[in-house]
């Protein structure tokens, strides 16, 4: 290796050291707490978008009249997308050193 490619490994060293990935995968281990790897976060390490903490409808299956009046009563046939549950991958991204948002729910297709 010549002088110029020490350099630039050297460079390119120092810049990765210095800019680490904000963006990460995890896993959630509860509703609450997450694992990137190796490093456990627990609730205190995490924000979560609000639309990952809750029971949220998808698809909205409402039989109604010309004036609006439900035609199948209570009868729900709605599809949901549930809360974060152990397992599910995430989308993190770091906005401290100990502070990590939730923002999706990855999956593989």
């Amino acid at each position: 290796m010549n002088g110029y490619e020490k350099l630039i490994m050297t460079i390119r060293k120092e810049g990765a050291r210095n800019n680490p990935p904000s963006l990460f995968i995890g896993e959630m281990t509860s509703k609450n707490e997450c694992a990137i790897g190796s490093l456990s976060l627990d609730k205190e390490d995490l924000l979560f978008a609000e639309h990952l903490t809750k029971r949220v409808v998808s698809e909205l299956d409402i039989k109604a009249d010309d004036k609006g009046v439900s035609k199948t009563g209570i009868n729900d046939k709605c599809k949901y997308i549930e809360p974060l549950k152990k397992g599910d991958k995430v989308l993190l991204y770091k906005i401290s050193e100990e502070k990590y948002v939730v923002i999706e729910r990855v999956v593989s297709l």
